[in-house]
């Protein structure tokens, strides 16, 4: 535009005969363009619009002849105190001002332009008018904002990438490092150790593989599903049922502990959902209780019907969460890793994992606790038709 300055500065001093003439000229010239352009005189009445306004903003030249103030009412809310005190400031002074803003077009869409506006002063510095040229850049700014949420995905794909390195430093090293001393002790005393001694040091060893192996498990499956190669399969299946073994699953750990569970199974309740993935979610869920009950301490678990959803329900009376602690469960970048009443080592990736995949199932999780009185968490699951 820089080389049309001169031209129009000068349109501004002829003729109102001569002006019609050289506006004809511009309604030519700028409508070969992707431009809509206007001119104002010192008094900011408009002189001239080229009629390609219309495709940009859905509102011809002679609304804009008959509002000037059209102008500033198409503006977003958001972006016009801003607008108007740019354009104010480049009247005032002799610097060009181009900025970009959003605007509202006569059929109600939302586009983005770059505005960029040239005002011309005489020798004495008094404003003569201003030139101004705009542009639908609502093609560019969508390309600028998916490209910034796509750097922001990056930045925090690469954190959760960090901490899950960093818990899998932690977890296997201490998980290993509480087997490695097990099955030292067993080499070295092994001669010495009676029966009893020995079949406790196994279940022992017994236990702490299970738990490298559910932890290897929780890795292999929350890797799958960051790497979006895990399809979920839904289909309808007795949440009871699947309660029922995970518990049988986990009697070992209940009786080493001498934990009771209790599970009033009064009806069948089915759900449609991925049964592998819930499956995960109910033996994180299940251990977890474990994990953080005290000996001797009682675990409950509930299922109810909630409209069009069936309601999971888990308590215990162990350790409870401290309440800074309790917002945290659910997140990568926050992971909490804490030993259970036995000692017994954690990631708390298995929270992680479970509400990615109860949320990808249609349903929502939660937690309560009080500290030094126990847990709850809830998860409810789309009901089977």
């Amino acid at each position: 535009m820089e080389q049309y300055e001169n031209f129009i500065k000068n349109i501004l001093y002829k003729t109102d005969e001569e002006q019609k003439k050289l506006f004809d000229f511009l309604e030519v010239l700028f409508n070969q363009t992707n431009e809509w352009v206007y001119l104002i005189n010192a008094e900011k009445e408009l002189l001239f619009i080229s009629s390609n306004c219309k495709s940009i903003t859905g509102y011809d030249a002679d609304e804009f002849y008959k509002n000037y103030k059209l102008f500033f009412e198409i503006i977003h809310p958001a972006d016009k105190n801003r607008i108007t005190e740019i354009l104010e400031n480049a009247f005032e002074g002799k610097t060009d001002s181009t900025l970009e803003y959003r605007i509202t077009t006569k059929s109600g869409k939302k586009k983005w332009i770059e505005h960029r506006l040239v005002p011309f002063f005489d020798s004495d510095n008094k404003f003569l008018g201003a030139f101004a040229s705009n542009r639908d850049d609502s093609s560019r700014k969508k390309f600028e904002v998916a490209l910034q949420k796509s750097e922001e995905s990056l930045k925090i794909a690469n954190a959760d990438k960090d901490k899950f390195f960093s818990i899998l430093a932690h977890d296997i090293r201490s998980s290993f490092s509480g087997l490695i001393g097990l099955t030292q002790f067993l080499n070295n005393e092994f001669e010495d150790l009676t029966p009893p001694k020995t079949k406790e040091l196994i279940e022992k060893i017994n236990y702490s593989v299970r738990g490298i192996f559910a932890f290897i498990e929780n890795i292999l499956e929350w890797s799958r599903i960051q790497s979006a190669r895990m399809e979920i399969k839904p289909n309808e299946f007795s949440l009871t049922d699947l309660v029922m073994e995970v518990i049988a699953i986990n009697r070992a750990g209940l009786t080493k502990k001498n934990i009771s569970i209790n599970f009033d199974v009064k009806n069948q309740f089915n759900v449609y959902a991925d049964e592998n993935m819930i499956n995960v979610v109910i033996r994180n869920l299940v251990s977890n209780a474990i994990k953080f009950s005290y000996s001797g301490s009682s675990i409950a678990i509930e299922l109810s019907r909630d409209n069009k959803f069936i309601k999971f329900i888990i308590s215990d009376n162990g350790t409870g969460i401290r309440k800074e602690e309790l917002t945290e469960l659910f997140k990568i970048d926050s992971s909490i890793s804490k030993s259970g009443t036995d000692n017994e080592q954690g990631t708390g990736l298995g929270l992680i994992l479970s509400k990615e995949f109860i949320e990808k199932n249609g349903g929502k999780i939660s937690a309560s606790s009080e500290f030094g009185k126990g847990s709850v968490f809830t998860f409810t699951l789309p009901a089977a038709s």
